[in-house]
């Protein structure tokens, strides 16, 4: 997966690539890097000249290693969503809502100062606002929640049969 970002970047030199026929040795190359890179045990050079049907030699493979690190100056990592959304995270704080028994669909929640500030858009607090979905099993009266479930009589007198649904 490394290997392609490495490939594209030195394609983008072109008068690096002076024969097509050398674009196989550059993929291996590239590959090459990219095992040492993200691989704990990296296969050895003489494995990615096999694959190459011994179309090249360890010493040509090895040249082209250093020349595609040389021109990328060593600078191997390039950031991906991947990375963008691990430091989003890092980053983030985790916001608490405390619902409230009785609050009714539409009811406001904000948190001051932790909405958007950004230029060309207007500052203002975090808000969510509660939207209730119905739910099979339990139904809303005014505050109470009322359970609708058949149960023997034997399960009421003993004190219920056990499989209860925890909201």
């Amino acid at each position: 997966m490394a290997a392609s970002p490495l490939l594209e970047r030195w394609i983008r030199c072109l008068e690096c690539i002076k024969k097509k026929q050398r674009l196989q040795l550059l993929g291996v190359a590239c590959m090459l890097i990219a095992s040492k890179y993200e691989e704990i045990c990296a296969p050895r050079v003489e494995e990615f000249c096999f694959i190459t049907d011994n179309t090249y030699t360890r010493e040509e493979v090895l040249k082209m290693e250093s020349k595609v690190l040389n021109f990328l100056y060593f600078q191997l990592s390039v950031p991906t969503t991947k990375t963008f959304l691990r430091r989003q995270a890092q980053e983030s704080e985790i916001l608490t809502i405390d619902v409230k028994p009785g609050w009714k669909k539409g009811t406001k929640i904000t948190f001051p100062d932790k909405g958007n500030e950004q230029p060309n858009q207007l500052p203002a607090a975090l808000v969510f606002v509660i939207d209730e979905k119905p739910y099979d099993l339990y139904k809303r009266d005014g505050n109470d929640l009322i359970v609708n479930k058949r149960v023997s009589l034997a399960e009421a007198l003993g004190g219920g049969g056990g499989d209860d649904t925890i909201f």
